[in-house]
Parts: C-alpha cells; sequence; structure tokens
C-alpha cells in the first residue's frame, strides 16, 4: 500500500499545479511576454493617437463677423469665438486629420490587430497542445512582424504596406493557430 503512494508521489509530486507551475514551461511563459508586450505597445499608441487628434488645430484670431470673415465657413458662430479651426499639419483651411495623427491612428490600428491574433493564438495554444519550442519561435516572429508593422505603418503611407507585411503576419498567425491543435 505504502509502495502505491510512494510510487504516485514520484509520478506527480504536485498533484494540484499552481501558476508557479503552470509556467514552469518556457516556452509558455514566452508567449505570454510577447502577447502582453502587444498590448502595452497597443495601449501606448492608442494614448498617442488620443493625444494627437487636437494637435496641430490652430485658434482663429478673427474678429466676429466683417473684416475678418472671408469665406463661407467664417460665420459670425465660429470666427474669431476660440473655436479650433483646421491647420498646421493638417493643411491650412483644408478640413483633413493632421498627418502624425493619421500615423498614430493607423499604427494603433495595426497593433491591436497584433494583439488580438497573439492573444488569440496564445489562448489557444495554452488551452490546446500546449507551448513547444516551435510555437515559441513563431510567437517571436510573429512579434517581429508586428512590430516592424507597426513602425512601417508610423513611418509611411503606402497602399501596398497591408499587403507585404499584413498578409505575412497572417500566415504566421493561422500557422500558430494551427499547431495548437496539433
Amino acid at each position: 500500500m505504502f509502495v502505491r503512494y510512494a510510487t504516485a508521489a514520484v509520478q506527480n509530486p504536485d498533484p494540484a499545479p499552481s501558476a508557479v507551475s503552470h509556467f514552469s514551461n518556457g516556452n509558455r511563459l514566452n508567449q505570454w511576454i510577447a502577447t502582453y508586450v502587444l498590448l502595452i505597445l497597443w495601449a501606448l499608441l492608442e494614448i498617442f493617437s488620443q493625444g494627437f487628434r487636437h494637435w496641430g488645430f490652430v485658434r482663429s484670431a478673427k474678429p466676429v463677423g466683417g473684416a475678418g470673415a472671408t469665406s463661407a465657413t467664417d460665420s459670425a458662430a465660429t470666427a474669431g469665438s476660440g473655436i479650433d479651426q483646421p491647420g498646421g499639419a493638417g493643411g491650412a483651411g483644408s478640413g483633413n486629420t493632421p498627418a502624425h495623427h493619421w500615423r498614430a491612428s493607423q499604427a494603433a490600428r495595426v497593433a491591436r490587430n497584433s494583439f488580438l491574433i497573439s492573444f488569440a493564438v496564445t489562448v489557444a495554444n495554452d488551452l490546446g497542445a500546449g507551448a513547444s519550442r516551435a510555437t515559441f519561435i513563431l510567437t517571436w516572429v510573429f512579434f517581429g512582424i508586428s512590430v516592424f508593422y507597426i513602425l512601417m505603418a508610423m513611418l509611411l503611407r503606402h497602399p501596398a504596406l497591408p499587403g507585404t507585411l499584413g498578409i505575412p503576419q497572417i500566415v504566421v498567425g493561422i500557422v500558430l493557430f494551427g499547431l495548437a491543435f496539433r
């Protein structure tokens, strides 16, 4: 009787797994680190995007009505009242959003999508077959592609960018998701 309990204790020394033993596989911990870093990037870029939303707009210094009103858009309700008018980086009176806001919002969108894909893949791997060395390596490849894509979204405004960097990112995500069910 004692031998049977001793043998069971050697085979399974910790019958109630804890959080420490859950991450005893370093691959699992590294997958969650990559996902958490993408979450932080998304949060920071979202804050910058919201902060840059009104940056580049200037206050109107035109008097109400009369001499300073030069176009139909300069009405008595807005001209000289201190309401923000487009200008600066968005183009004087063009009504466009400033370029830095567009870049920050695009980078935040890419970071959000990258985090959501990484989170889904990490949860699927954690609940599925478990983390392996292949999923660990592919998660960090996905992370590298994601960070590069985020940087390029901030620097470039090119229509080929989503296809050039987004498709490889999604392919790696699909491969990672598929490895969860191996």
